[in-house]
């Protein structure tokens, strides 16, 4: 908790997931506590994500459709001082997005290239 306080923790590759009626935060980076003992927490250990039941039902049934998935967006702290975990359901992109921004990002790049060459 202290190392998130101080701003220490990484939400890039994390992932939620649905084991046994629990929601765990998977790949999420918290580095262990600066001043802390030789007892630190693992960084990348999974972390059991505290809900009511009604939405743990009802956010695994939404999960269980095709292509869905739960992804942390932030961490924060609240009011009373605890941390809070703003995830949300997300549809991985398809092979035609990927392609589409694959070509608008070549387009980008030959942009910039031609804009330095002329600046020079």
């Amino acid at each position: 908790m202290k190392a998130l306080r101080t701003g220490r923790g990484q939400l890039q590759d994390a992932y939620v997931d649905a084991v046994n009626g629990e929601l765990w935060l998977k790949q999420a980076h918290i580095s262990p506590y600066e001043f802390g003992t030789y007892a630190n927490h693992e960084p990348l250990r999974p972390r059991k994500l505290l809900l009511h039941k009604a939405e743990i039902v009802k956010m695994t049934a939404k999960v269980g459709r095709k292509g869905l998935t739960l992804i942390p967006l932030a961490l924060y702290l609240n009011a009373k001082g605890t941390i809070k975990v703003r995830i949300a359901l997300a549809e991985g992109k398809g092979q035609g997005d990927k392609r589409e921004a694959l070509k608008e990002r070549e387009q980008k790049r030959e942009l910039d290239r031609i804009r330095k060459g002329a600046r020079e």
